[in-house]
């Protein structure tokens, strides 16, 4: 169990506490963060945070697909920051351009 409120930690039994909440000193010690629905949850400022590896490939059809569908966001937070790669390949499928065509 873990939360970001410091006096609800406090309240909790240490057996029902995250692991890595366990041992900290919550009067001094900074909140882990924590991977909650395959995202990353910053505890202390309560937001998600997305790491994102891109790895380098062709500027193909292809390509850009191949790195839009690597995006893992199971709640929908990254899309105004995909659509722009999406629209392009939207082009792409209107002038009928090969799948490996640069």
């Amino acid at each position: 169990w873990i939360c970001n409120s410091r006096v609800v930690l406090e309240s909790i039994s240490p057996g029902d506490i995250a692991k890595e909440t366990r041992e900290l000193d919550l009067d001094k010690d900074n909140l882990p963060m924590e991977r909650a629905l395959g995202l990353h949850w910053c505890i202390v400022t309560d937001v998600f945070k997305f790491r994102i590896t891109i790895q380098e490939r062709p500027c193909t059809r292809r390509g850009i697909l191949s790195v839009i569908g690597s995006v893992y966001d199971p709640l929908g937070f990254l899309p105004p920051f995909t659509l722009p790669a999406r629209l392009i390949c939207r082009i792409f499928l209107r002038k009928n351009v090969d799948w490996m065509s640069v």
